[in-house]
């Protein structure tokens, strides 16, 4: 049965097909821009939202920026699209990077330098002048075995450095930095922050950082392949046992999100599924305003915990980000 299309039925039609249009070009964009649609998009809004002014997380004093977990932020909100972090791009990663440079000796900050370019490759930020001029600071300090040049460097700095040179293509330094990294391991087959008298004990989060860098560049020199997996093994060996209800880690006798929700990326980035009970213990520690809980902010987000650990409740790991 025939029926007549009135004009304003055409009009309805019309308005119509073009939002399904714009819809669907919408989406497109979003995929060509590499990004994903985030299963916590609240959790990713609250720590945008952290950012003062858009350009930065605060640290404890009013005002000045914490560049570490600044940079770490910006890399894990660089998974979706739906979040604009372009206003922290362009401070922390298109501006002059003089903040990674110490105030004293004028020396490079080793391990805030590795954020630096990891959080480059990955937002994909337009500074490729400032990334090599970062890479030959850096190169400067490290010696021709591997070693930094610095009586302080700890685990952290070997971690980030090996996953920022080899983001950046520096295949060859991260080889010997993280040749390094593997003589770090503690006899209980852990990390920890260094070899000083406070911290001569392994930690979830130093362990972490260290099997994610190990397993990045494992392959780089076949010579460390084998030793490199016999350390990642006995670092997951360590977490395992450190695992508390086998879903979350505590130190100094309080949970610990931030280490949790990194050994959460560890796990995934070594054996390739995500360990659901860890993944539903930092689930449920999003409060209200969507950030993650910690205990040292009550009933409310912590930005510190919320900068390490959205990209865990993605049910991803910084080698996610790599493609890896």
């Amino acid at each position: 049965m025939n029926k007549k299309v009135t004009p304003r039925v055409r009009r309805i039609i019309a308005l119509s097909s073009a939002a399904v249009t714009i819809a669907v070009l919408v989406v497109l964009l979003v995929l060509s821009m590499g990004g994903a649609q985030s299963k916590h998009l609240a959790t990713a809004e609250f720590l945008k939202s952290q950012f003062v002014l858009g350009e930065y997380l605060e640290g404890f004093s009013p005002g000045v920026p914490e560049y570490g977990f600044s940079l770490e932020a910006v890399s894990q909100l660089s998974q979706t699209r739906e979040v604009d972090s372009s206003i922290a791009i362009k401070f922390l990663l298109e501006s002059e990077p003089d903040f990674l440079y110490s105030a004293e000796t004028g020396e490079i900050i080793p391990g805030l330098a590795g954020k630096y370019l990891f959080a480059s490759k990955v937002t994909g930020a337009a500074n490729g002048a400032q990334t090599q001029m970062v890479v030959g600071s850096l190169s400067e300090i490290i010696q021709e075995d591997g070693t930094l040049a610095l009586t302080t460097a700890s685990t952290f700095d070997y971690a980030w450095i090996s996953l920022g040179l080899y983001a950046q293509n520096q295949q060859e330094i991260a080889k010997s930095v993280s040749a390094v990294l593997l003589t770090l391991a503690r006899e209980d087959g852990g990390f920890g922050f260094d070899y000083s008298e406070f911290t001569t004990a392994s930690s979830t989060d130093a362990t972490a950082m260290a099997i994610m860098a190990l397993e990045l560049t494992k392959d780089i020199d076949p010579a460390l392949t084998a030793k490199k997996q016999s350390s990642i093994d006995a670092a997951l060996a360590y977490l395992d046992a450190g695992l508390v209800d086998r879903s979350h880690f505590v130190a100094f006798d309080a949970v610990d999100i931030n280490g949790t929700a990194l050994a959460l990326m560890a796990y995934l980035a070594t054996r390739g599924e995500l360990n659901e009970n860890v993944h539903a213990y930092l689930v449920a520690q999003i409060q209200e305003d969507g950030g993650i809980g910690s205990p040292w902010v009550e009933n409310a987000g912590d930005r510190f915990a919320t900068a390490q650990g959205y990209l865990a409740l993605e049910g991803k790991s910084y080698l996610t980000l790599l493609g890896k």
